[in-house]
């Protein structure tokens, strides 16, 4: 009897080594910095502020928003400026996330 859960154990850890090695050699895909910074700034801003997708962000909140979203990205360079970008573009994209 042991035998037959040993031999069942060996198959079950073979098996799991086999898909580990299948998805290692898969890396993550990385999404482009700016779609990910474009997706931070409309997900606050519709759940803090309230405004429906292609709805401009006031100055006031631009203002309060760039150092929030900049703050995610902080170990990249000149990210307040995509940021900004992201905050002046968002009118344009508000038929990104229909289905």
């Amino acid at each position: 009897m042991w035998q037959d859960i040993e031999i069942e154990v060996e198959r079950i850890d073979g098996a799991r080594d086999e898909i580990n090695e299948k998805y290692k050699m898969t890396e993550k895909p990385k999404g482009k910095l700016q779609d990910k910074v474009d997706i931070a700034v409309d997900s606050i801003v519709q759940l803090s502020i309230g405004l429906r997708e292609g709805e401009e962000i006031s100055p006031a909140d631009a203002f309060m928003l760039v150092p929030v979203v900049a703050g995610a990205f902080s170990t990249t360079p000149d990210i307040k400026a995509l940021v900004t970008k992201s905050i002046e573009s968002r009118a344009a994209r508000k038929d990104a996330y229909k289905i």
